[in-house]
């Protein structure tokens, strides 16, 4: 799909009133862009996020067995929070604002664990009694209804804004992750939500988070770069951007600068380079006149911190 167009739908849609905002745009990833299909790159995709969330975790916090864990940003499949369960976490939490995940979902996504067994077990350090309560599930779960269905997993969705997370203890989350999630939250929101992480993350804890920080319009659209939104200023990109999969433009140094603004101790960062030839390609506006080319140029990041 042309960018501008996809621009165009999904402003559009950002006007209607909640819940149809997000039904209307499930429709027309479902039917149109085909983006909620869980295809075999999106659970590969997702699998490595859990690989590096685990691995981080047992490098700087130690076993996941027995852990409480809070995904922030749920989405369609919960590919990472059954990837916790298959390790060992004791309640897998994830979070979002809208209700994008439903029993559909959840058992497409166990048929494709057992499908990718081989894959899944490269990729994970899995407990098999919990391959076990997997495999079942995805034989036949009619019997189980989606309380009873999740509660083997050891899962359950929170609906609701992360800044206003109230039900949980603090320091009670030993794991806080989160994919492609960050660059959709309004710099100010980020902020207050990272603020309420560091009261719920136990202090031994890890947080985790994956940030793709590159113009999500090129995902659809071959015929534009992933930096094409930096051309544009500040007004300009308002009137583009949308409250349906809002993208704040941030840059790494702006994430890394938060972290140190609130006193968060990055423990690691892993980033992809990006490609800088590209970023000279694009007429940068002047908002981004402080960072390098190269700085522009990074499009993905690991943050590991407690």
């Amino acid at each position: 799909m042309n960018w501008k167009l996809k621009a165009v739908v999904q402003k559009g849609i950002s006007f209607l009133p909640p819940p149809f905002d997000h039904k209307v745009n499930y429709l027309m990833q479902k039917y149109v862009t085909k983006g909620v299909q869980l295809s075999e790159a999106y659970f590969l995709d997702r699998l490595e996020h859990a690989q590096k969330h685990i691995t981080a975790y047992q490098q700087y916090a130690g076993s996941l067995e027995g852990i409480q864990t809070l995904e922030l940003g749920t989405g369609w499949y919960p590919v990472v929070p059954i990837s916790l369960f298959l390790v060992g976490a004791e309640q897998v939490r994830s979070l979002d604002l809208n209700p994008l995940t439903h029993r559909a979902h959840w058992e497409c996504c166990l048929e494709v664990f057992v499908d990718k067994e081989a894959e899944v077990r490269a990729a994970l350090p899995i407990l098999e009694e919990r391959w076990t309560i997997l495999q079942a599930l995805a034989k036949d779960s009619r019997h189980l209804d989606d309380a009873a269905f999740l509660a083997q997993l050891r899962l359950s969705f929170l609906l609701g804004d992360a800044r206003e997370l109230r039900e949980l203890k603090e320091q009670s989350i030993q794991l806080i992750h989160s994919n492609n999630t960050f660059e959709h939250v309004h710099p100010a929101a980020l902020r207050q939500i990272l603020q309420r992480f560091q009261q719920l993350l136990d202090p031994k804890g890890l947080m985790s988070h994956f940030v793709d920080m590159s113009d999500h319009f090129a995902h659809a659209d071959p015929n534009i770069t992933i930096y094409n939104f930096l051309q544009f200023t500040p007004k300009q990109w308002a009137r583009i951007d949308n409250e349906v999969q809002p993208q704040n433009r941030w840059r790494l140094p702006q994430y890394l600068a938060l972290y140190q603004e609130l006193g968060l101790n990055l423990l690691a960062e892993e980033h992809r380079p990006g490609r800088p030839e590209e970023v000279k390609t694009v007429a940068i506006d002047k908002s981004f006149s402080e960072f390098t080319v190269m700085e522009l140029a990074v499009s993905h990041v690991y943050l590991w911190s407690r």
